[in-house]
């Protein structure tokens, strides 16, 4: 009761006295600031008695009048001081808003990390500067606060009432600190916002130590030392450093194999690992100790490799890849590279040095070779040699004997047939944007064999892709479209070939590209060619048999799954079909099939789709949306977005009965106005969103785990959504809300939003090659077959891979068709209209 009325008695005095005098100033505020230790310790302590007495002794030299007029200065200058009246001294004022109820001064503290959440009276700028207390020295000038601010990155813009939280991590335990805070005011002069004083407890020793995380194919082992005392949690972050929110690491103990490794990471993307123990006597926790940063993924391959022939033997030299253990030689009899991989001849590695000479070869004979790197990921990708012939030394000097390829060659309509290709160089244009201009020329090859059939290659080498770059720039434009005609109608075949340098210049130039021909429109976003580490290519080839496209048709209407989807068999195939092969699976494409404008008349846009038979044998039918092709003869075209690439075929469908109209946004943002695309899902988010998908909200029992309170910001969802069965707890009695959610429970879940007639029996089986014998195998097949999930290049699916935000809203958009609005605006401060899931993520964010 004495310490509430002595706290409201020093909040009154607060608002109605103001201290001038600079030097009575300083010394209330320093007696104040030794008070206040003594009273936070004594509530942390519930030692009141215990503060009394050590008041007592500090001042027993004290008479009583002194000791009187102290009091009164103690309560002047702690009037006057920040602490307890949060208001500055001119028009920008702060405000510590929540906190730990045990914690006077606000706040959350542990042992080694404090978090307080602060907001402004008015908008401004707020630097604020954490500092070990030093009493000699407790009101620093004001312009050292923001240079130490800005020189930390501990500055922060807030709007006038805006909240956000301010976190200090890796403190010293038992030690006494101050966070001075200064603010930008009207006429730029520095506010003195005062300064929090707080003191972290003693807490434990750290008992994790050489936490260590090394990086392998989509996965990481990780490794520490601990001891029986503690029982240890590992936690992951998707980022290039640790988060400064602690509540932004995610608990993965349970993922770790026997082996402490963690699988389904993403390839290119930056991890970071921490290691936390929990004392088993008293069940106090340590800090997070925090792990190197690791990027999963394979070796690169070294980037060139040159062979020399010299007195009968070949030396090859390679460049230096970094952060490998070594690199392997092989080597092939032939004048090109093996097509299976297994045709290597292994010579000589894992090797340090950046050179090798191959001997006892047959001299005459042409050869290949290759390096690849190695490290704890794996291997690398093969880097082939040029073709060369060693020579004995007598006959060639020495020499290198590179063997060509034919030469290109015409011939005239008189010539008789010819028994070999012929070849020529056609030129092309490269458009610049809405092809408003031709900015450069690219060159194809153009193949006619021996049985009439015409083959396109485009190439695409970083020479070309850096001057479309330079032509682009001067028109401000960011789309690049490579114009492949057919005047005649007579090709089969385009082969376009983007070598890896190529797609990094786009990638890191922010340049889309677009590959045009008469039968197909493919736009590869700038965001979809990032980190690859190989060239890229795509095979079109178009249907142009009538039978193909008669065979493709009957297909379509035997498909009972098909039909019953669409709820009727009318269903007739338009244009031409078009086979797309790519090595740039799961990246997302744009397509446009143009279609006869003859063959629209009459036809309502809502009954037009894409018929699509996928090279794993999966089937589906999506909803295509009507564009212009080409504006001067008004040709028009279906769109839809893709990350699997097989046949499409563009359909009318009479009367399409689904109802993907009423798919509504379902996910929200963070309140700093980002989307956060690349953090994982946690398992309490999916409940979240499968309940406002599904548009339950109440359920009839609450949920009874021990770790999900019912004070949990989720707490409702999790209730509704383990009611209706999309998820269980698990053995504990936990249901582990903080968990980052794996692509097989995604499958768990979403298998339940499949419409009757999508759904296929419990028999149903998939073509990925790691979920045989896994247990969410039967809910990966359906939704596989309902063409709602997307594996890798290797006949993976990857079932324990966390997942991603954007991957989430991909999946969740694709089963309920949710389609973006057409003039939708831009939500997400972190989602660029270049982003590969962009479009997906506009769709589903629900606008507030």
């Amino acid at each position: 009761m004495r310490g509430s009325l002595f706290f409201a008695w020093i909040s009154f005095l607060s608002q109605i006295t103001s201290i001038k005098h600079e030097p009575c100033r300083i010394m209330f505020r320093k007696c104040s600031e030794y008070i206040v230790i003594l009273i936070q310790k004594a509530y942390k302590e519930g030692k009141v008695y215990t503060m009394r007495k050590s008041v007592q002794n500090k001042f027993s030299w004290m008479s009583r009048p002194m000791k009187f007029f102290l009091m009164v200065v103690l309560t002047l200058g702690m009037a006057n001081n920040v602490y307890f009246s949060g208001k500055a001294h001119a028009s920008v004022g702060i405000d510590f808003v929540g906190g730990d109820p045990d914690y006077p001064l606000h706040g959350k503290l542990t042992a080694t990390t404090f978090n307080l959440k602060v907001k402004l009276t008015e908008s401004a700028r707020l630097y604020y500067d954490n500092r070990v207390v030093d009493w000699a020295n407790t009101n620093p000038d004001l312009s050292s606060i923001k240079e130490n601010a800005l020189s930390n990155g501990t500055y922060v813009d807030l709007q006038a009432g805006e909240e956000r939280d301010l976190y200090f991590n890796h403190l010293q335990p038992s030690t006494d600190h101050f966070i001075y805070f200064t603010a930008d005011g009207p006429n730029n002069e520095l506010v003195d916002l005062g300064s929090e004083l707080y003191q972290t407890s003693a807490g434990s020793p750290v008992t994790p130590s050489q936490v260590k995380a090394v990086a392998g194919d989509a996965q990481a082992k990780i490794s520490w030392s601990s001891d029986s005392s503690v029982t240890d949690a590992v936690y992951m972050y998707q980022g290039s450093k640790e988060p400064i929110d602690p509540d932004s690491w995610i608990d993965i103990t349970s993922m770790l194999d026997g082996e402490k490794v963690i699988h389904g990471l993403t390839n290119g993307l930056p991890y970071v690992f921490a290691v936390k123990s929990t004392f088993n006597d008293d069940h106090t926790q340590s800090d997070y100790i925090v792990s190197n940063v690791i990027t999963p993924g394979l070796p690169a391959a070294p980037a060139a490799l040159t062979p020399q022939v010299i007195n009968g033997q070949v030396q090859l030299n390679w460049n230096s890849v970094p952060e490998v253990d070594g690199y392997v030689v092989y080597m092939y009899q032939g004048s090109t590279a093996p097509q299976d991989p297994e045709n290597w001849t292994k010579v000589a590695g894992p090797m340090d040095t950046l050179q090798y000479t191959v001997s006892n070869l047959t001299s005459g004979l042409p050869y290949v070779f290759a390096v690849r790197s190695s490290s704890n990921a794996g291997m690398s990708k093969f880097k082939v040699s040029a073709s060369v012939t060693p020579q004995s030394p007598g006959n060639s000097g020495g020499e290198v004997v590179v063997t060509p390829s034919p030469s290109p060659s015409s011939s005239s309509p008189s010539s008789p047939v010819s028994s070999t290709p012929q070849k020529e160089i056609i030129k092309v244009d490269v458009a610049n944007g809405e092809l408003a201009s031709t900015i450069d020329s690219l060159e194809i090859s153009r193949t006619r064999g021996t049985d009439g059939t015409i083959k396109d290659e485009l190439g695409l080498n970083p020479g070309k892709a850096q001057s479309v770059i330079n032509q682009l720039k001067k028109t401000g434009s960011r789309t690049a479209v490579v114009l492949i005609p057919d005047a005649k109608d007579e090709v089969s075949q385009w082969d376009v070939k983007l070598a890896r340098e190529s797609t990094k210049l786009f990638t890191e130039q922010g340049i889309e590209l677009v590959i045009s021909n008469p039968n197909v429109k493919v736009t590869i976003p700038a965001t979809s060619m990032k980190d690859r580490t190989d060239d890229v290519y795509f095979r079109l080839v178009p249907v142009k048999k009538q039978e193909t496209r008669l065979a493709i048709e009957q297909r379509l209407l035997a498909n009972e799954t098909i039909t019953q989807f669409a709820g009727t068999k009318e269903i007739q195939v338009l244009g031409r079909p078009m086979t797309i092969e790519t090595n740039l699976q799961s990246r997302p494409v744009t397509l446009v099939l143009p279609v006869d404008s003859k063959q629209l008349a009459g036809v309502k846009p809502a009954d037009l789709g894409v018929y699509i038979e996928h090279s794993n044998g999966t089937k589906e039918l999506v909803h295509g949306k009507v564009v212009t092709l080409n504006k001067d003869n008004n040709q028009q075209g279906i769109e839809i977005n893709v990350d699997q690439f097989s046949t499409f075929s563009v359909v009318r469908v009479k009367d399409w009965a689904d109802d993907t109209a009423k798919a509504k946004p379902y996910i929200r943002g963070y309140a700093d106005g980002r989307f956060q695309p690349e953090w994982f899902v946690t398992r309490a988010e999916m409940a979240a969103l499968i309940t406002r998908v599904t548009g339950t909200v109440e359920s009839e029992s609450k949920a009874s785990f021990t770790d999900v309170s019912a004070g949990h910001w989720a707490y409702d969802s999790i209730s509704v959504a383990t009611q209706a069965g999309y998820f269980t707890g698990y053995a504990d009695g936990s249901f582990k809300p903080g968990q980052g959610i794996t692509r097989a429970e995604m499958a768990s879940v979403l298998q339940h939003l499949l419409k009757a007639e999508q759904a296929v029996t419990s028999e149903a089986t998939t073509a990925f090659t790691d979920v045989k014998q896994h247990w969410a195998r039967e809910a990966i097949a359906r939704l596989d077959a309902a063409g709602v999930l997307t594996g890798y290049t290797d006949g993976t699916f990857r079932p324990e891979k966390l997942v991603s935000r954007a991957e989430a809203v991909t999946m969740i958009n694709k089963l309920i068709g949710l389609q973006p609005a057409a003039t939708a605006l831009k939500s997400w401060s972190d989602v660029p209209d270049t982003h590969w899931a962009y479009q997906a993520i506009q769709a589903a964010s629900i606008k507030d």
